[in-house]
């Protein structure tokens, strides 16, 4: 696998999470959380670990539910039709590899 081309990140950035589409704003019930939304998706910050946490997307009805997140320097998903309780136990087997 050859290195990744530095000068292509902020492009690849763009070709994944799309233009932002909104300012960062605070969480009104966690002052520790910002969120900004994208165009393909939304970055969740979080100010008690100075990181990025994954972001759980669900209508709780099994329709779909998609769980995204950053590991190890990538950008890493899960989705699929089933609830948002079943995709996290998923998330977490992924995440415990």
């Amino acid at each position: 696998m050859s290195a990744c081309q530095q000068n292509l990140i902020p492009l690849l950035n763009l070709q994944i999470w799309g233009a932002p589409t909104s300012q960062p704003a605070y969480d009104p019930a966690n002052r520790n959380f910002i969120y900004q939304r994208f165009q393909r998706s939304i970055m969740h910050y979080d100010s008690t670990c100075n990181c990025n946490q994954g972001l759980l997307l669900d209508d709780n009805s099994g329709v779909g539910s998609a769980a995204i997140w950053h590991e190890n320097g990538h950008l890493v998903g899960a989705a699929g039709s089933l609830k948002a309780t079943e995709l996290q136990k998923i998330v977490e087997t992924l995440k415990a590899r």
